[in-house]
C-alpha cells in the first residue's frame, strides 16, 4: 500500500511536470500550428478515460458522453490539454476528493447557423468569488500559492475553443463548485446525422466548507 502511495505520488508529479512544460512551451511558441482530427463520440471518451491518471487517486472522472455526438473538428493533443487543464483545476478544488463529470453533447442554438459540440467538466469543488471568476481568464492570474499554478491553463484553454471558431463559459459561486462550457462547432456533414439535444449539465452546489482563496 505504502509503495502504492509512492508511486501515484511520482505519476501526479510527472503530470504536472508535463502539463506545466506544454503551457509555457505553447506561451513561448504562440503561432504552433494545429491540426485538423475529426473527434467522433467514441475518441473523445477514449481521451477522456485517460485524464483521471493525471490526478490524484481521490479524484474521479465520470464520463457522460451522448452516443449519437456529432463529429466535430479539433487538434486531439490540443483537446487533450485542454481537458486536462479543466480537470487539474477541478482536481485543486477538492482538496478531500470528489468527483469530476466530463460530458458531452448536442447543441443548436436559434441564433447559429450551425451545430455545437457541448463540452462540461464540473465539478464539486469550492468554486470561485465573483471577484475571481471575472479574471479567470486572465493571462498569468492565479490564486494558487507560488508553484502551485502557472496561470495560464484557462486562457490556453479559451484560445484552443476561439481557434476552433467556438466559445467557452465559466460558471461558479463560492461553496458551489465549478462548471465549464466548451462550445466547438461540428463537422457540416455531421449535423444531419441527429437531432438529439442532451439534457443541460447544472453545477452541483458542494457541502465541503470553502477554504480561503
Amino acid at each position: 500500500m505504502y509503495r502504492k502511495a509512492i508511486v501515484g505520488k511520482m505519476q501526479e508529479a510527472i503530470a504536472r511536470g508535463v502539463s506545466l512544460s506544454r503551457q509555457l512551451l505553447d506561451t513561448a511558441r504562440p503561432c504552433r500550428k494545429s491540426i485538423d482530427g475529426f473527434i467522433a463520440g467514441s475518441r473523445l471518451a477514449a481521451i477522456a478515460s485517460t485524464l483521471d491518471w493525471a490526478l490524484r487517486p481521490d479524484i474521479t472522472v465520470r464520463t457522460e458522453i451522448a452516443l449519437d455526438l456529432w463529429t466535430f473538428n479539433a487538434d486531439p493533443e490540443e483537446l487533450y490539454f485542454a481537458l486536462l487543464n479543466l480537470c487539474r483545476n477541478a482536481d485543486d478544488a477538492m482538496p478531500a476528493g470528489g468527483t469530476i463529470t466530463v460530458a458531452a453533447r448536442n447543441v443548436e442554438p436559434f441564433s447559429a447557423d450551425r451545430g455545437f459540440v457541448e463540452i462540461v467538466v464540473a465539478d464539486e469543488g469550492e468554486g470561485m468569488s465573483e471577484e475571481v471568476l471575472s479574471q479567470a481568464f486572465l493571462p498569468y492570474f492565479t490564486t494558487k500559492a507560488a508553484g502551485g499554478g502557472s496561470g495560464i491553463g484557462l486562457a490556453q484553454v479559451r484560445g484552443f475553443a476561439e481557434g476552433r471558431s467556438g466559445a467557452i463559459s465559466i460558471e461558479s459561486e463560492r461553496g458551489g463548485g465549478t462548471l465549464v462550457r466548451l462550445f466547438l462547432p461540428c463537422v457540416d456533414d455531421a449535423r444531419g446525422r441527429s437531432s438529439f439535444i442532451g439534457t443541460r449539465i447544472t453545477r452541483t452546489p458542494s457541502s465541503k466548507t470553502p477554504r480561503g482563496q
